[in-house]
């Protein structure tokens, strides 16, 4: 199997090559045909490919960056996005593939694969709905760096949570859980700031960035 591998990263390394050739070769003649024009095109820089590991919570994010930076290509053959979606998958991901060979029907084949296991909208919601109570079941230290740790995560979470599971930004529960999670003194400051017992969820992170700030200024 690392024989293959190292095959198929030569395979890459090649038809990158090409690609940059020829786009050094289009800029030579465009450049030698228009010497009077200036170029003011502002090259961005470039963009590692996405890596997808087998959960389905990542899959639709992976499946769109994908999409945008190689399926989409309609210059490329598909051969050749076989072997950057090959480089892409990693573990058990890449084990959906595993038996397949970079060809137009194999590269049709492997994105069906991907979509049949890990394009389960119920599964992904179930996932980020268990990551967010296994993050919500300790309560955070009350330092800045435990606290900051702790919005960062569960802010992400809750927010992919409402996303995909078109929960309204007012749900009692994802309140009541959040609010339940952190000491009790910190809480009392986020509403006295607000002047209300009753927070939304972006009051909640909004007092939560704030109590970080006012704890790491000097």
């Amino acid at each position: 199997m690392e024989n293959v591998q190292d095959h198929l990263d030569n395979l890459i390394q090649f038809l990158e090559q090409l690609n940059i050739n020829s786009v050094s070769q289009n800029a030579l003649t465009t450049s030698g045909a228009n010497t009077s024009e200036p170029n003011n095109e502002v090259r961005l820089p470039a963009i590692d490919l996405p890596q997808f590991h087998g959960r389905e919570e990542n899959f639709e994010c992976y499946r769109n960056m994908f999409d945008l930076f190689v399926n989409s290509k309609s210059s490329s053959n598909k051969t050749k996005k076989y072997l950057y979606l090959w480089s892409t998958l990693k573990g058990e991901a890449k084990a959906v593939i595993d038996h397949l060979i970079p060809s137009d029907d194999d590269y049709d084949t492997a994105i069906q694969l991907l979509e049949v296991n890990y394009s389960n909208h119920e599964v992904a919601i179930s996932n980020l709905y268990y990551r967010r109570k296994a993050i919500l079941t300790p309560t955070p230290e009350t330092t800045a760096e435990a606290i900051q740790e702790f919005r960062l995560q569960v802010e992400s979470l809750v927010k992919a949570f409402v996303a995909k599971a078109d929960v309204p930004k007012t749900d009692w529960v994802l309140k009541l859980e959040i609010q339940s999670n952190f000491p009790r003194e910190i809480l009392a400051s986020i509403c006295s700031h607000y002047q209300t017992d009753i927070l939304t969820l972006d009051e909640i992170f909004d007092g939560l960035r704030m109590t970080v700030n006012r704890m790491r200024a000097p």
